[in-house]
């Protein structure tokens, strides 16, 4: 004797919306993520490069580039966003011309605080010396 079947799916809704809300936020959280990533490295990248044409160009020492690049971060990244910049002088390998180089390296914590990795930024910019004339 077989018992009968149930065919009563009342609340089933319910749980399909659950399991398909949270995929769909996290989702929307790793496409953030993602962006906030993007935008802080384009930041970062645009800063270091305008600190190191600022002191290749200014004729202040390499390490005012850094800190320039800093404060170019600081007006458009909170924070909690911000990565140090440094400044240093050296040689172009190729050339043998002196270089002006600013780095910025750190990271950045996830959007919502532990969940997912620490992302790292590190960026690069290089500027030939100007030469009075």
């Amino acid at each position: 004797m077989s018992r009968p079947r149930t065919t009563d799916d009342g609340g089933s809704a319910v749980i399909e919306f659950v399991m398909i809300a949270v995929l769909a936020v996290t989702l929307l959280l790793a496409v953030v993520q993602v962006g906030v990533y993007l935008y802080v490295r384009t930041v970062v990248g645009a800063a270091a490069s305008s600190g190191a044409r600022y002191a290749a160009a200014a004729g202040v020492g390499a390490s005012q580039g850094g800190q320039q690049a800093d404060q170019l971060s600081a007006r458009s990244l909170p924070r909690a966003l911000r990565v140090p910049c440094v400044g240093d002088a050296g040689t172009d390998r190729a050339t043998g011309l002196r270089v002006v180089r600013v780095r910025c390296a750190g990271a950045i914590r996830p959007v919502l605080g532990m969940l997912g990795p620490v992302l790292r930024v590190d960026v690069r910019a290089e500027a030939l010396q100007e030469v009075p004339p």
